[in-house]
């Protein structure tokens, strides 16, 4: 009986170490690493004047990106050679990709894409608010399949330039389309126009988190404006870990974004 009793704490320690070593494996399974890049690839034409969507794809590539948000996307049209972008972007990637067409341009179609790793369970493109003859704008949301049990909802996004109060009419429609019934984590990322102090990013900011830092995005050669986000909801499954503004200065008037992030999920 003394034998028992003496061996009895190092019971106790070893079945202690065993559960928790158990714990910690789920705990790490529970958390996924994602790489979200939002870009403005500018039909793919650098700011040497050259269309070369395979440049466009090595700096995709190079951040190992698991999901794209991309927006000035040409499709058939004549003055990006009847190329469809989404199409060859993905093959150059080896992504799965969708396109969200926003209006006719150069006898052609011309909107925003998602590239992703992951298959596309659903996707679905919503037109945003206009005021007057002004240029048609949209959102493009995809519900992707990260494992058997967990699912995202990625959403993509191109706000007009023409007017503050349009972009708070677009502002607000994405907080009503994608913040009252959804219940899946969710990722809201593009090229909003709109500087970090205006009204725009305040009217997101009430239903989403930033993940992306205050430097400037668009102007190259030299940046100088911060217009291009990648946002979350809910706040309590997204850890950001790492976020960058792209060095690259020729492949678009934009550099790409990429906010790196947990996802943690029961």
């Amino acid at each position: 009986m003394k034998i028992f009793n003496l061996f009895l704490p190092i019971l106790f320690l070893f079945v202690f170490s065993v559960l928790q070593a158990e714990d910690n494996v789920q705990t790490k399974n529970n958390v996924r690493e994602l790489r979200v890049l939002s870009y403005n690839i500018h039909i793919g034409i650098g700011m040497d004047d050259k269309l070369d969507l395979e440049r466009t794809a090595k700096t995709i590539l190079e951040q190992n990106s698991d999901i794209v948000a991309l927006q000035e996307v040409d499709r058939m049209a004549d003055r990006t050679q009847k190329t469809d972008q989404t199409k060859e972007l993905a093959k150059l990637t080896g992504m799965e990709a969708v396109f969200g067409k926003t209006l006719n341009r150069s006898n052609g179609e011309y909107g925003i894409a998602i590239l992703t790793k992951h298959p596309i369970l659903e996707q679905k493109y919503t037109q945003l608010p206009r005021l007057g003859n002004r240029e048609d704008r949209g959102v493009l949301a995809v519900k992707i399949r990260l494992d058997d049990k967990t699912s995202l909802l990625f959403i993509c996004t191109h706000f007009c330039h023409e007017s503050e109060e349009r972009r708070i009419m677009q502002a607000q429609k994405i907080n009503e389309l994608f913040t009252s019934d959804n219940d899946l984590p969710t990722i809201l990322a593009g090229d909003f126009n709109a500087p970090p102090d205006s009204k725009t990013i305040a009217v997101l900011k009430e239903k989403w988190f930033d993940t992306t830092d205050n430097k400037p995005t668009f102007g190259n050669p030299k940046p100088s404006s911060k217009l291009d986000y990648i946002f979350c909801r809910p706040e309590s499954v997204f850890n950001v870990k790492q976020t960058n503004v792209i060095n690259d200065s020729v492949t678009s008037d934009h550099c790409p974004v990429l906010s790196v992030v947990d996802l943690v999920t029961p």
